[in-house]
């Protein structure tokens, strides 16, 4: 099933690329938040099963696939994000809750708005994939580091080894950074890897 594609305009300057499976509005609404580097369409087989039961929704958020790509990094902070799929919410379902679903930096997003007073009222539930909540993630670790033994202080040093770039990130200029000396050349790859599939 192809998806019914629009754009969301959800702030004077931020239009949000939004793919939908699915046209019976009075079915359960799921909207699926991806992670980076990736689009909405990591979601398709997914929204496809699910599409018979729920209508589904997947955008691109801001700054992936055919979303608007603010050139301010302070456009990206997590408070924006969070506006931004309350925007997809209130136009999709204003009516009734959603199922949220994230994965990676979608689920870091998701953990959000759900943790937030923003958004209360209007989730059904929320299902994470590989995405911890930040305050969850730092109050483990610091725990693990502080009080815990010696196995899970390693755990934790060990976590913390996989999980740097959450950290890198929040640095001034180490998401471009990155993103050019590391990644510039990502979509080629994902060019030369969908090829062979």
């Amino acid at each position: 099933m192809k998806p019914e594609l629009i754009s969301l305009n959800v702030s004077p300057s931020i239009t949000l690329n939004t793919r939908i499976w699915g046209t019976d509005s009075h079915l359960p609404t799921i909207i699926m938040v991806h992670g980076f580097p990736d689009n909405s369409l990591i979601w398709q087989k997914i929204a496809e099963r699910l599409s018979p039961m729920f209508r589904v929704i997947a955008y691109d958020v801001r700054g992936a696939g055919g979303s608007s790509i603010p050139t301010r990094t302070h456009d990206y902070k997590l408070n924006y994000l969070i506006d931004d799929l309350e925007a997809v919410i209130n136009h999709i379902s204003p009516q009734q809750k959603v199922h949220l679903v994230g994965h990676d930096w979608g689920s870091i997003q998701c953990w959000e708005a759900v943790t937030s007073p923003h958004l209360h009222g209007k989730i059904a539930s929320f299902t994470s994939i590989s995405g911890p909540s930040l305050d969850h993630a730092a109050y483990w670790l610091l725990g693990s580091l502080k009080h815990g033994s010696i196995a899970s202080k390693r755990k934790a040093l060990k976590q913390l080894a996989h999980s740097w770039y959450i950290a890198a990130f929040h640095l001034p200029l180490a998401s471009q950074v990155t993103w050019r000396v590391a990644f510039n050349k990502w979509p080629a790859r994902l060019t030369k890897f969908k090829a062979l599939q």
